[in-house]
């Protein structure tokens, strides 16, 4: 599923940001950016966006920056130290006045450049920002997920209209596949087989074996799990991609087992449903 998260967090004039970029991918596939002073907390990024994600490519980003301008820090003490030796020059000269602020942060060592981040102190706070982020990108990703099950939801319902024709048409389909076999023992000389019991024994066991009602009976079964999955909380598209197979398989078994043309064409019509089910499942967290 797409989405996009950002989140930032501070501690103290460390300045922490975290973005979140996710496209669509069948399994979980996390890329991670980090600056140099802070590689080591990759594997507690990883760790973290797995908890929350389970598929999907993730692209993580993230960012420290200082102070206001982002690049220096007030060493007060060196400013201190600096006030003091100038009031003493000042003495010195006979001059009057206070050092200004602007002489001040102008001396050595007052504005000292950021010092890099220490990745055990800054974990908590990447973490919050991270966590922030991974909720915005997990909302973005929720606002998807209502509109794909709604879409789901409609596939499915034609899927089903077209097995509910196939269930009317099961009897009939029957009495024509046993007709069809005693029509054929007739032309190759057996006039008599309707009489004969182990003729008809056999008979009755070929129709069995092409009686769509188990097939037909787990389909609707795995159409009442589908929408339970669907309106389910939680990671939910691993389960729905399991339940698509098994309603091919019941669906290549159904066509399989018909051998009228109109049974034939709503099976290939409810293949080409169920494939565009598949492609939207693949997009499900």
């Amino acid at each position: 599923m797409t989405g996009h998260g950002r989140g930032e967090a501070r501690l103290g004039n460390l300045r922490v940001v975290v973005e979140v970029l996710s496209v669509n991918r069948r399994q979980a596939d996390i890329a991670i950016s980090l600056p140099r002073e802070a590689t080591a907390l990759e594997p507690l990024v990883r760790e973290e966006t797995l908890s929350r994600v389970s598929r999907g490519r993730l692209d993580v980003a993230v960012s420290f920056g200082r102070g206001a301008n982002g690049a220096s820090e007030l060493d007060a003490r060196a400013a201190a130290r600096w006030a003091s030796v100038l009031r003493a020059l000042g003495r010195k000269l006979r001059l009057s006045g206070e050092p200004s602020l602007d002489l001040l942060l102008r001396c050595p060592g007052v504005l000292a450049p950021a010092a890099a981040a220490d990745p055990v102190r800054a974990w908590p706070t990447v973490r919050k920002a991270l966590r922030r982020a991974l909720a915005a990108l997990l909302g973005m990703r929720a606002r998807e997920g209502r509109r794909l099950r709604a879409d789901l939801l409609r596939r499915l319902a034609q899927f089903e209209a077209k097995l509910r024709e196939v269930a009317r048409e099961a009897p009939r389909h029957a009495v024509r596949h046993r007709a069809r076999i005693l029509d054929r023992l007739k032309k190759t000389g057996l006039p008599e087989a309707e009489r004969d019991g182990r003729v008809l024994r056999e008979v009755a066991l070929m129709v069995e074996k092409t009686d769509l009602a188990e097939e037909i009976t787990r389909l609707r079964s795995h159409f009442v799990e589908f929408r339970r999955h669907c309106r389910a909380r939680g990671a939910v598209g691993r389960t729905l991609d399991f339940l698509c197979q098994e309603l091919a398989r019941e669906v290549n078994t159904l066509a399989a087992k018909s051998d009228a043309a109109d049974a034939t064409h709503r099976a290939v019509a409810m293949k080409d449903e169920l494939e565009r089910i598949r492609e939207q499942v693949q997009n499900v967290e």
